[in-house]
């Protein structure tokens, strides 16, 4: 964690000091730049888990069952304000089950993926998908003239270098796709004001505080990534929020009878009320 003269935490996006802890446990501390507003983990001990065996800690039948449909769908939408021509060349970092490539080929992107975890995509799509870190693959000399990043670089330790290891794989014409969790959303604002009363359970289900494979590094808010995304040479064409829950189908998540009954009757009207309509921060962004 870079120090000011006076031992004050210096934040890594701004670089300004006065950053203050919010939310404190044995393992890591999130701390919040007065002056950018990003909030970004400082670990007690450097973590062994690199987040590649995520894969193994969820129930996958559940978790595809609930996400599958409604991220198609946001990437469907996405891709579709790209107005790409057929053939675009695209690689989205961080591919997982291999759903952004999927609907990018659906599209008529020549889309390949990148993923270092322990997952594996349909059959048909193995071939375009490489396990492999965005480090080594970057290494390639491939370029693209599309790369996406959905919920992946809140991830990197450090996302100004998983950027400008972007940079070397985009086109100088290219554009480039992220999505992260929106820490100017509402369910950050309760995530954090309810773990700083001792209560961790929604930032650990949403945002993975506990968790060292999948740990959230950086809680973006729109200020915050534009500032991120200059310091790496890109300039953003647009910033928008989009929802990041669908909660009619919510309720497929769990397994306790009682949770399930309760979420499907108020999944509807929890979507009726657009109280997370701001969660899922996504920015189009060039390199200047």
């Amino acid at each position: 964690m870079p120090q000011g003269k006076s031992g004050e935490v210096r934040c890594p996006l701004c670089e300004s000091t006065g950053a203050r802890a919010r939310i404190v446990d044995a393992q890591r501390t999130i701390y919040r730049c007065p002056h950018c507003g990003v909030n970004y983990v400082h670990e007690a001990a450097a973590q062994t888990d690199d987040g590649t065996q995520f894969y193994a800690t969820i129930d996958e039948e559940k978790y595809i069952a609930y996400f599958e449909p409604m991220r198609k769908a946001h990437y469907r939408y996405v891709l579709r304000k790209l107005d790409s021509t057929p053939g675009t060349s695209l690689l989205d970092v961080g591919a997982s089950y291999g759903w952004m490539v999927e609907v990018a080929l659906e599209l008529g992107f020549d889309a390949y993926g990148i993923e270092p975890g322990a997952v594996e995509a349909e059959p048909s799509l193995r071939s375009r998908i490489q396990r492999t870190t965005l480090d080594d693959y970057s290494a390639g000399g491939k370029q693209f003239d599309v790369v996406t990043i959905w919920h992946a670089l809140e991830h990197f330790r450090e996302p100004s270098g998983a950027l400008n290891s972007i940079r070397t794989i985009l086109k100088d014409s290219g554009v480039l796709v992220i999505a992260v969790p929106n820490a100017a959303g509402r369910l950050y604002w309760a995530a954090d004001m309810l773990a700083r009363t001792g209560y961790k359970q929604l930032l650990n289900e949403l945002y993975y505080f506990h968790s060292a494979s999948m740990q959230h590094y950086y809680y973006l808010n729109p200020q915050s990534l534009k500032l991120l995304l200059d310091g790496s040479g890109f300039s953003c064409d647009s910033v928008f929020a989009m929802e990041s829950l669908d909660w009619t189908t919510i309720y497929k998540r769990t397994n306790r009878t009682l949770t399930r009954v309760a979420l499907k009757a108020l999944g509807p009207l929890i979507a009726a009320t657009r109280f997370t309509a701001t969660e899922n921060l996504v920015v189009i962004a060039r390199p200047r």
